[in-house]
């Protein structure tokens, strides 16, 4: 029997690292692919990329080694992750349509090898005390607070755990509460349709992947 949300949720808040803010950085710091992060080009290329109904696999590879002629460094993977996002559709003045991405909510291997961190990333200007929650279909939610800013947005995350990953699985939506800068809160809606399919494409790719140092 699927243990109750309520009781998953308990059991993942008290495995929560204490320092997850440097897992984060660590992470931004190996540039793995995430819809609203900023990419250095010149060093850095996608190698691998599938959809999975609402989420992405992509892969980056270490160009600077490629280009010195090394035909085997453009199979090297300088990190791996599984992303879904919600995006907000604007029409401009002039008519033409474009989104502007609100959030993004990536999985990729934690930067010490062992196990797989979350990520969710959401623009500046939200209201940092407050923190954020994850509602897994309407039901318990598990708050975590914002750890870093940078350029790209506010980003909070933790170490998932088996059964976090199988509550990600079984649900169909996971709502993302925060407050903005005016206290207001805010809900946004992720749709987990194809997280099963994404999730093993990420271990794949990752076992059979060869990995820059």
């Amino acid at each position: 029997m699927m243990p109750r949300p309520s009781a998953v949720l308990a059991t993942i808040a008290s495995c929560i690292a204490p320092c997850i803010a440097c897992l984060i950085s660590a992470w931004l710091t190996l540039g793995v692919a995430s819809p609203s992060l900023a990419q250095d080009q010149t060093t850095a290329r996608v190698t691998q990329e599938s959809n999975f109904q609402a989420w992405r696999l992509t892969c980056l590879s270490n160009t600077a080694a490629a280009g010195q002629g090394n035909a085997a460094a453009s199979n090297l993977h300088e990190g791996c992750s599984i992303s879904t996002r919600f995006d907000l559709l604007k029409t401009n003045a002039d008519g033409q349509e474009h989104k502007d991405t609100l959030l993004v909510f990536s999985i990729t291997r934690a930067p010490d090898g062992h196990g797989h961190v979350a990520v969710f990333s959401l623009p500046l200007g939200v209201y940092l005390p407050s923190g954020m929650a994850m509602v897994f279909d309407g039901q318990q939610s598990l708050r975590l607070a914002f750890e870093t800013c940078n350029q790209t947005g506010c980003h909070a995350g933790l170490r998932l755990t088996g059964e976090l990953e199988d509550l990600l699985g079984s649900s169909e939506r996971l709502e993302i509460m925060f407050n903005n800068k005016d206290q207001r809160t805010l809900k946004l809606p992720l749709y987990l349709a194809g997280f099963e399919s994404a999730r093993q494409a990420l271990a794949a790719a990752l076992a059979q992947g060869q990995f820059a140092s």
